[in-house]
């Protein structure tokens, strides 16, 4: 990785405070009686953290397209466990 392919601070700096402001939204969010639309929400902005964070402060963006395409693999196959957890949880009785 060539010196000129990093963030600069400002970008850094820029993408904390970002992370900051999606931290004080989900807080936000916590407070407003929105019923199911809560979690949705919060999932939201999760997702949203996740991806500046892997995309800024783990390199994503500036590495090469092979470990673009691991990292995304990584995502797809989290994601289907979760399914699968979640396919168990919902099918089980009550008892």
């Amino acid at each position: 990785m060539a010196a000129g392919d990093r963030a600069s601070i400002g970008g850094l700096v820029t993408v904390y405070l970002v992370l900051l402001a999606l931290l004080a939204a989900s807080l936000g969010l916590t407070y407003l009686e929105l019923g199911i639309f809560n979690p949705i929400g919060n999932l939201g902005i999760a997702v949203l953290q996740a991806g500046l964070i892997m995309a800024v402060f783990m390199g994503l963006r500036w590495s090469s397209p092979l470990v673009r395409v691991v990292a995304i693999g990584g995502i797809f196959f989290l994601s289907f466990l979760v399914v699968l957890l979640l396919a168990d949880y919902l099918t089980r009785g009550l008892a």
